[in-house]
């Protein structure tokens, strides 16, 4: 029999995320969820679709089966749920998923332009770019689709722009997650002031390793999955 306790506290944590995600300006309105998975379950906590982030309650965290089919709760589960199905499917290192709407990402989502690492707050990446999904319409297959053929590339990496929508992350649990998207709204706002003002220079993967590296013997943060290391920085701090 599944804890009661485990689902209790993964609708508190879910909660405690996007109350945090709308205060940092990451999501507005109804827009953006997140999701995570049940420790121990074979069940997902994840935010309702349709219920405004500044009216959002514990109460209103829906819990599903990895089939979508509604466990706990009253309110129907995130109309984007089959995308992030999918990727807890072709992902068995992502355990949570954060999925915004914040201005400067989705500006570069709009462009179809990828999100190039050059600052220390795009390293928990873990690639050299946000690359860009193609189009797909949200809540559809193509766009879950999409996703997952961008996030089970070699890289590996931990976040992905969905054209003309918005950004998904992924992490080893929610915190990280939500974390991870506001990493990435900083590294755009960075990159648009940075190329408005002269040339950009992109780290190189040489130097992402030594970076990554240094971090890891300063802090000795665990480990995610660099590619050259065995530990990483969370944000780049």
């Amino acid at each position: 029999m599944i804890a009661d306790d485990a689902i209790g506290r993964a609708r508190t944590r879910v909660y405690e995320e996007a109350v945090w995600l709308h205060r940092m300006g990451l999501v507005a309105g109804s827009s953006g969820n997140i999701s995570m998975l049940i420790d121990g379950t074979p069940l997902v906590a994840t935010t309702p679709t349709d219920v405004d982030y500044a009216d959002l309650t514990r109460d209103d965290i829906t819990v599903v089966n990895r089939s979508g089919e509604m466990v706990v709760g009253e309110r129907k589960a995130t109309s984007e749920l089959p995308m992030h199905l999918a990727v807890y499917d072709a992902r068995p290192d992502a355990l949570a998923i954060a999925h915004t709407h914040s201005p400067f990402a989705t500006a570069f989502a709009a462009l179809r332009e990828p999100i190039p690492l050059i600052s220390n707050e795009g390293l928990g990446v873990r690639a050299l770019q946000v690359e860009v999904a193609r189009f797909g319409i949200p809540g559809s297959r193509e766009i879950a689709e999409a996703v997952v053929e961008v996030l089970t590339r070699p890289s590996r990496a931990r976040a992905v722009l969905l054209a003309n929508h918005g950004l998904l992350t992924v992490g080893a649990n929610l915190k990280a997650a939500c974390r991870l998207a506001h990493s990435v709204e900083l590294e755009a706002q960075i990159y648009q002031l940075a190329r408005t003002m002269g040339e950009v220079f992109s780290l190189t993967q040489e130097q992402y390793e030594a970076t990554v590296g240094e971090y890891v013997r300063a802090k000795k943060t665990p480990d995610q999955g660099t590619p050259s290391a065995t530990t990483e920085p969370q944000n780049g701090e």
